[in-house]
């Protein structure tokens, strides 16, 4: 028998040899769960496929020093990947002289949201590096 909740997905049960037994799904079907669930799922996605190549990144932004976009584009791609590994690069460019790249270090490391990344926008903020 249908359960005539819309918010449940109802599916038959692998452990009863009865199909008219059902149980509810382990993936949450609410509007609200669901987003949230695609939401974090897409995240983890996104992290893992920054991830692979944060060294790369890194690396070229480091030697990048002529183009000022380029900079930028790099730092807010580092700043996506939300790995631990760019930890340093973001710190370092919270006390840059460029404003640009400041906000954008700002900004990854509130995405990273790690202790130590939390620890590092403290002493800047302290410091009156960034508002």
């Amino acid at each position: 028998m249908l359960s005539k909740e819309p918010s449940r997905a109802i599916v038959p049960s692998a452990a009863s040899p009865r199909s008219s037994t059902r149980s509810l799904c382990p993936v949450p079907h609410s509007r609200g769960a669901w987003r949230k669930y695609t939401r974090l799922a897409y995240r983890q996605h996104q992290t893992e496929a920054f991830g692979k190549y944060v060294e790369k990144l890194i690396a070229a932004f480091e030697d990048e020093r002529d183009d000022h976009g380029l900079r930028r584009w790099l730092l807010e791609l580092i700043g996506e990947a939300r790995s631990p590994l760019t930890l340093p690069t973001l710190a370092e460019q919270l006390y840059s002289e460029d404003e640009s790249l400041r906000s954008l270090a700002v900004r990854g490391l509130e995405q990273l949201g790690t202790p130590p990344a939390r620890q590092e926008l403290w002493k800047a903020r302290a410091n009156g590096s960034v508002p």
